[in-house]
């Protein structure tokens, strides 16, 4: 059975969605290895990698600087430039314990900045964001139906009062340590076994609230969010506007692994690999900058 859409978001056929964004970027880094001892080595290294403003080449570029205070957008480059500061350092050791090449000990850790994602993010930019772009949405209840009132925009409706899909000018730079341990051991018959532990922390990633929730009724010291009752929802944090989609860097991930690997090199006509990975994960913005929610279903509205 298809899904049922519970909230149909539709841009005016009089919003400016096409954007030239322009910006580039460049990438730098030394590495080398150092015998620090006749069974230690080092490997050190530092990258640096960064992208331009990204600027709109006709000037269709407005941004929110404090979007809790700011009532209009004004024009300018709608995201500051965090990327100036991507400094990569990268380190990693290989240790022969007994000196007879038999048991090693490997370990490595870095720092890796995303500076790939801010095309997705940009793309939003162009859906909500005053006074180029204004949305505005239905959501149905249940039960639902297939049917909906056009337009979606009734004639004299306000923009001031529909939904915001919009940049946080003030985002930061996306960026994940990553770091692992292993302890390798040469067997009988050609085989070698590998232990070790993975790990990673992502931090400022890209993600997408909506800004302006509705403000919960306490009851009893606990806060509650009881259902909207029909017409305009007045009690939410920005009362002159519905759901604000802010594209921001609030976001985290964690991620710890055991890992196991058996492997065969070829003798006598033998050879195999296998491998075992015990992990969890967690991500708080997984899939955050597209619509892949079958719940909702984006449209052009005319007035």
């Amino acid at each position: 059975m298809a899904a049922q859409p519970q909230t149909i978001t539709a841009v005016a056929t009089t919003s400016n969605m096409n954007r030239d964004f322009v910006y580039y970027t460049a990438g730098f880094y030394v590495q080398d290895d150092y015998r620090v001892l006749p069974r230690l080595t080092l490997n050190l290294g530092l990258r640096y990698e960064f992208n331009t403003v990204p600027r709109e080449k006709s000037g269709k570029e407005y941004r929110f600087t404090s979007i809790l205070t700011q009532t209009t957008t004004t024009q300018g480059p709608v995201v500051q430039n965090y990327s100036l500061h991507n400094f990569s350092p990268r380190v990693g050791f290989a240790w022969d314990i007994f000196g007879h090449g038999a048991t090693a000990v490997r370990g490595g850790a870095g720092i890796f900045y995303d500076i790939a994602g801010i095309g997705g993010a940009l793309v939003h930019d162009t859906i909500g964001t005053p006074p180029l772009s204004v949305s505005n949405s239905i959501t149905y209840t249940a039960p639902y139906t297939n049917s909906f009132n056009t337009p979606l925009f009734p004639p004299g409706v306000s923009a001031a009062v529909l939904n915001l899909d919009t940049l946080d000018y003030n985002a930061t730079q996306p960026h994940m340590y990553q770091w692992n341990l292993s302890i390798e051991q040469r067997l009988p018959a050609g085989m070698t076994l590998t232990v070790g532990y993975v790990g990673s922390r992502g931090l400022h990633l890209w993600n997408s609230p909506n800004l302006n929730i509705r403000n919960p009724v306490v009851t009893n010291g606990i806060p509650y969010w009881a259902p909207p009752a029909p017409g305009p929802i007045t009690d939410r944090k920005l009362p002159q506007f519905g759901t604000i989609n802010f594209v921001t860097t609030n976001s985290s991930s964690h991620y710890n692994s055991l890992q196991v690997g058996l492997s065969k090199r070829l003798s006598k006509g033998l050879q195999f690999q296998s491998s075992y990975t015990w992990s969890r994960a967690l991500d708080y913005g997984q899939g955050q900058l597209t619509s892949n929610d079958p719940s909702t279903v984006n449209m052009v509205s005319p007035y």
